[in-house]
């Protein structure tokens, strides 16, 4: 029903692709419920024994994903399902003990950058006639548009920060605050190209280097990026007991890694894809899940 809700909302920008004339504010809305439903898909999947895993993917909840996620997609909203697609193969390396073959994983990662790439073409009009050549350009373009910012950042500004207060970070936590609660919610973050206006980002991406250099400095980042690897770590430790919500959360955080945490800013990257979507929710939804097993005594898992 919800995600009936959040499709009805967004309907003047289905199947109108990336560069729609009816661009939606609910998107994110959308974006945010896919991704709910993906962590119960996750959680649906490792609560049984393994070999019934790929079962489990096509059940009620993964044929539910997929219709919601296409949807997304044809609004050209396609960074979430990528992270998801990253996380199932995490979830395959991780919960599967012989792993991936070199072989079966090039053939994924083949078809899944051909895919990505036709999407990406699709995405800035979908009348567009699709081309082997368009694809790659959509492919190799994306580096050299995250590092705009980083070439402006580069020759306009001093480099040298050892260490600040994140205001971006911290502002950026206002950002988990439900729409409905704090309509004005986007008036108090700030972002970096406000700490540094001469930065310049014309199509969107900030690179990883640029954002956490300017809100935390060299010091913090390096903190912070030996807090995530240990806590990465003590996930993938304890994922071996067969714990269903640390395998969640390690698999989305891991996918999280491979994409957005170095194109994306600190709001996008960090506090929602990672502490709220990959951190939060599966907590949230576990621990709500055992309340209502408990009352209505029935087992959720």
């Amino acid at each position: 029903i919800l995600g009936i809700f959040m499709l009805y909302l967004n309907r003047y920008s289905l199947l109108t692709g990336y560069s729609s004339k009816h661009s939606s504010e609910y998107k994110g809305s959308l974006s945010a419920y896919v991704t709910m439903l993906f962590s119960m898909v996750l959680m649906f999947c490792l609560s049984n024994q393994k070999k019934y895993l790929k079962n489990r993917l096509i059940s009620k909840w993964g044929i539910a994903y997929i219709f919601f996620a296409i949807m997304l997609l044809s609004m050209g909203g396609r960074l979430y399902v990528i992270s998801n697609i990253i996380a199932l193969l995490i979830v395959f390396s991780v919960v599967y003990s012989d792993g991936i073959s070199i072989g079966k994983f090039a053939k994924i990662a083949i078809t899944a950058l051909f895919i990505l790439g036709m999407i990406g073409v699709l995405r800035h009009g979908m009348r567009s006639s699709l081309t082997l050549r368009k694809v790659a350009f959509n492919l190799l373009q994306e580096p050299i548009n995250t590092n705009y910012s980083l070439f402006t950042y580069l020759a306009n500004c001093d480099i040298c920060n050892w260490s600040s207060f994140p205001i971006v970070f911290v502002s950026s936590l206002i950002n988990i605050i439900p729409r409905v609660l704090l309509p004005t919610k986007e008036n108090y973050i700030r972002t970096v190209y406000d700490l540094q206006p001469k930065v310049i980002s014309p199509l969107g991406a900030t690179q990883f280097f640029v954002s956490y250099n300017i809100d935390f400095g060299i010091i913090p980042t390096m903190c912070f990026l030996f807090l995530l690897g240990n806590i990465l770590a003590y996930l993938r430790k304890r994922s071996e007991k067969n714990s269903i919500l640390n395998n969640t959360v390690y698999c989305m955080i891991s996918s999280n890694l491979m994409f957005t945490f170095f194109r994306d800013g600190v709001m996008t990257s960090l506090v929602k894809n990672i502490i709220e979507f990959s951190f939060l929710m599966p907590i949230i939804i576990v621990y709500i899940n055992a309340f209502l097993a408990k009352k209505f005594n029935y087992n959720y898992s």
